[in-house]
Protein backbone atom coordinates (compact mmCIF):
# COMPACT_ATOMS: atom_id res chain seq x y z
CA UNK A 1 0.00 0.00 0.00
CA UNK A 2 1.55 3.30 -0.78
CA UNK A 3 1.82 5.93 1.80
CA UNK A 4 0.58 9.66 1.69
CA UNK A 5 3.92 11.00 0.16
CA UNK A 6 4.02 8.09 -2.61
CA UNK A 7 1.93 10.47 -5.20
CA UNK A 8 4.88 13.00 -4.87
CA UNK A 9 7.48 10.59 -5.24
CA UNK A 10 5.72 8.81 -8.25
CA UNK A 11 5.67 12.37 -10.00
CA UNK A 12 9.59 12.94 -9.37
CA UNK A 13 10.16 9.05 -10.59
CA UNK A 14 8.06 9.57 -13.72
CA UNK A 15 9.94 13.32 -14.30
CA UNK A 16 12.83 11.67 -14.02
CA UNK A 17 12.44 8.60 -16.60
CA UNK A 18 10.68 10.77 -19.37
CA UNK A 19 13.86 12.80 -18.84
CA UNK A 20 16.16 9.84 -19.34
CA UNK A 21 13.67 9.08 -22.68
CA UNK A 22 13.77 12.66 -23.80
CA UNK A 23 17.80 12.68 -23.96
CA UNK A 24 19.12 12.88 -27.34
CA UNK A 25 21.07 9.99 -28.85
CA UNK A 26 24.65 10.21 -29.44
CA UNK A 27 25.08 12.39 -32.53
CA UNK A 28 27.19 11.77 -35.02
CA UNK A 29 28.24 13.42 -38.27
CA UNK A 30 27.69 11.75 -42.15
CA UNK A 31 29.54 13.60 -45.09
CA UNK A 32 30.45 13.01 -48.24
CA UNK A 33 30.48 13.82 -52.07
CA UNK A 34 28.48 12.20 -55.15
CA UNK A 35 29.82 11.76 -58.22
CA UNK A 36 28.49 10.99 -61.39
CA UNK A 37 29.72 7.15 -61.53
CA UNK A 38 31.00 7.07 -65.46
CA UNK A 39 33.03 10.98 -65.45
CA UNK A 40 33.49 11.52 -61.91
CA UNK A 41 32.29 14.76 -61.70
CA UNK A 42 30.64 16.11 -58.75
CA UNK A 43 26.35 15.82 -58.94
CA UNK A 44 25.48 19.38 -57.34
CA UNK A 45 21.54 19.34 -55.99
CA UNK A 46 21.30 15.72 -55.42
CA UNK A 47 19.16 15.17 -52.64
CA UNK A 48 20.77 12.21 -50.16
CA UNK A 49 17.92 10.30 -48.17
CA UNK A 50 19.04 7.82 -44.89
CA UNK A 51 17.21 4.99 -44.16
CA UNK A 52 17.53 2.46 -41.46
CA UNK A 53 18.47 -0.70 -42.72
CA UNK A 54 14.91 -2.34 -41.85
CA UNK A 55 14.19 0.47 -45.13
CA UNK A 56 12.24 3.25 -42.41
CA UNK A 57 13.23 6.77 -43.07
CA UNK A 58 15.65 7.98 -40.23
CA UNK A 59 13.91 11.59 -40.84
CA UNK A 60 18.04 13.05 -42.37
CA UNK A 61 17.99 14.62 -45.66
CA UNK A 62 20.25 16.86 -47.58
CA UNK A 63 21.16 18.19 -51.00
CA UNK A 64 24.55 18.39 -52.04
CA UNK A 65 26.39 21.43 -52.68
CA UNK A 66 27.96 22.74 -55.91
CA UNK A 67 31.07 20.50 -55.60
CA UNK A 68 28.69 17.53 -54.48
CA UNK A 69 29.42 17.49 -50.83
CA UNK A 70 26.69 17.16 -48.34
CA UNK A 71 26.55 16.66 -44.65
CA UNK A 72 24.24 15.24 -42.22
CA UNK A 73 23.88 15.53 -38.33
CA UNK A 74 22.57 12.45 -37.61
CA UNK A 75 22.11 9.96 -34.44
CA UNK A 76 24.74 7.01 -34.20
CA UNK A 77 23.79 4.12 -35.98
CA UNK A 78 23.72 2.19 -39.26
CA UNK A 79 22.25 3.68 -42.39
CA UNK A 80 21.43 3.38 -45.79
CA UNK A 81 21.72 6.35 -47.90
CA UNK A 82 19.73 6.92 -51.23
CA UNK A 83 20.42 9.37 -54.14
CA UNK A 84 17.85 11.21 -56.13
CA UNK A 85 18.33 13.34 -59.01
CA UNK A 86 15.00 14.69 -60.86
CA UNK A 87 12.70 11.84 -59.07
CA UNK A 88 15.53 8.90 -60.42
CA UNK A 89 17.01 7.02 -57.74
CA UNK A 90 20.92 7.18 -59.03
CA UNK A 91 22.45 5.79 -56.08
CA UNK A 92 23.01 4.28 -53.18
CA UNK A 93 25.05 3.19 -50.30
CA UNK A 94 24.39 0.56 -47.66
CA UNK A 95 25.12 -0.29 -43.94
CA UNK A 96 27.32 2.55 -43.24
CA UNK A 97 28.32 2.96 -39.37
CA UNK A 98 28.22 6.45 -38.33
CA UNK A 99 30.09 7.00 -34.38
CA UNK A 100 30.05 9.77 -32.69
CA UNK A 101 32.46 11.37 -35.03
CA UNK A 102 32.39 12.72 -38.72
CA UNK A 103 32.34 9.59 -40.76
CA UNK A 104 32.91 9.93 -44.72
CA UNK A 105 31.68 8.49 -47.56
CA UNK A 106 32.09 8.62 -51.33
CA UNK A 107 28.96 7.53 -53.55
CA UNK A 108 29.13 7.19 -57.40
CA UNK A 109 25.56 8.03 -59.21
CA UNK A 110 24.44 6.34 -62.14
CA UNK A 111 22.16 9.26 -64.02
CA UNK A 112 19.03 8.31 -65.62
CA UNK A 113 18.67 7.82 -69.71
CA UNK A 114 14.99 7.06 -69.34
CA UNK A 115 12.63 10.25 -69.93
CA UNK A 116 8.72 9.77 -69.40
CA UNK A 117 6.33 12.55 -70.68
CA UNK A 118 2.04 12.16 -70.25
CA UNK A 119 0.04 14.26 -72.11
CA UNK A 120 -2.59 15.57 -71.94
CA UNK A 121 -2.20 15.85 -68.33
CA UNK A 122 -5.11 16.14 -67.29
CA UNK A 123 -7.15 13.73 -69.54
CA UNK A 124 -10.14 12.78 -70.48
CA UNK A 125 -10.38 10.45 -72.91
CA UNK A 126 -7.44 9.28 -73.62
CA UNK A 127 -3.73 10.01 -72.31
CA UNK A 128 -0.28 9.51 -74.53
CA UNK A 129 3.18 7.89 -72.22
CA UNK A 130 5.70 9.20 -74.63
CA UNK A 131 9.01 7.26 -73.46
CA UNK A 132 12.84 7.40 -74.29
CA UNK A 133 14.95 4.56 -72.63
CA UNK A 134 18.15 4.63 -75.02
CA UNK A 135 20.33 1.54 -74.83
CA UNK A 136 17.36 -0.63 -72.99
CA UNK A 137 17.18 -4.22 -73.86
CA UNK A 138 13.39 -4.04 -72.69
CA UNK A 139 10.89 -1.79 -70.72
CA UNK A 140 8.21 -1.87 -68.63
CA UNK A 141 5.15 0.75 -68.52
CA UNK A 142 2.85 0.03 -66.07
CA UNK A 143 0.12 2.67 -64.36
CA UNK A 144 -1.14 2.45 -60.66
CA UNK A 145 -4.24 3.24 -58.14
CA UNK A 146 -3.39 5.69 -55.53
CA UNK A 147 -3.42 2.44 -53.51
CA UNK A 148 -0.75 1.19 -55.56
CA UNK A 149 -2.71 -1.79 -57.91
CA UNK A 150 -1.86 -2.45 -60.85
CA UNK A 151 -3.79 -1.29 -63.85
CA UNK A 152 -2.34 -1.88 -66.85
CA UNK A 153 0.92 -2.61 -68.39
CA UNK A 154 3.00 -2.82 -71.65
CA UNK A 155 6.35 -4.21 -72.16
CA UNK A 156 8.99 -3.08 -75.04
CA UNK A 157 11.83 -4.40 -76.65
CA UNK A 158 15.34 -2.58 -77.28
CA UNK A 159 14.25 -1.71 -81.08
CA UNK A 160 10.64 0.29 -79.52
CA UNK A 161 12.74 1.59 -76.28
CA UNK A 162 13.47 4.46 -77.63
CA UNK A 163 10.94 7.26 -78.14
CA UNK A 164 8.12 5.25 -78.07
CA UNK A 165 4.51 6.23 -77.65
CA UNK A 166 1.52 4.46 -76.12
CA UNK A 167 -2.10 5.70 -76.30
CA UNK A 168 -4.03 4.59 -73.19
CA UNK A 169 -7.69 4.60 -73.85
CA UNK A 170 -8.22 4.62 -69.92
CA UNK A 171 -9.01 0.75 -69.49
CA UNK A 172 -7.74 -1.50 -67.56
CA UNK A 173 -6.11 -4.85 -68.43
CA UNK A 174 -9.75 -6.50 -68.49
CA UNK A 175 -10.88 -3.80 -70.69
CA UNK A 176 -13.31 -2.21 -67.87
CA UNK A 177 -12.83 1.92 -68.14
CA UNK A 178 -11.23 3.46 -65.17
CA UNK A 179 -12.49 5.80 -62.99
CA UNK A 180 -11.92 9.26 -62.18
CA UNK A 181 -8.82 10.02 -60.55
CA UNK A 182 -4.74 10.35 -60.11
CA UNK A 183 -2.61 7.61 -61.24
CA UNK A 184 0.98 6.43 -61.41
CA UNK A 185 2.71 5.39 -64.77
CA UNK A 186 5.88 4.22 -64.08
CA UNK A 187 8.48 3.27 -66.41
CA UNK A 188 11.50 0.61 -65.69
CA UNK A 189 14.19 -0.74 -67.68
CA UNK A 190 17.01 -2.85 -66.01
CA UNK A 191 17.42 -0.78 -62.10
CA UNK A 192 16.48 2.51 -63.06
CA UNK A 193 13.28 3.80 -62.92
CA UNK A 194 10.92 7.13 -63.12
CA UNK A 195 7.18 7.43 -62.16
CA UNK A 196 4.93 10.73 -63.05
CA UNK A 197 1.26 10.95 -62.02
CA UNK A 198 -1.87 11.55 -64.38
CA UNK A 199 -4.64 13.18 -63.60
CA UNK A 200 -7.85 11.51 -65.57
CA UNK A 201 -10.57 14.04 -65.03
CA UNK A 202 -14.46 13.08 -64.64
Amino acid sequence: MLASGSPRLLASALFLVSALLASPAVAGTLCGTVRDGSSTTPLPGALVLAYHPDGSWADASAVTAGDGTFCLDIPAGTYDLQVHVNDHVVGTLKNIVVADEVTGVEIDGILPVLALGIYPNPARAFATLAFQAPGAERVEVGVYDLRGRFVRGWSADAAQASGADISWDFRDRNGREVPAGIYFVRLSAGAQSVVRSLVRLP
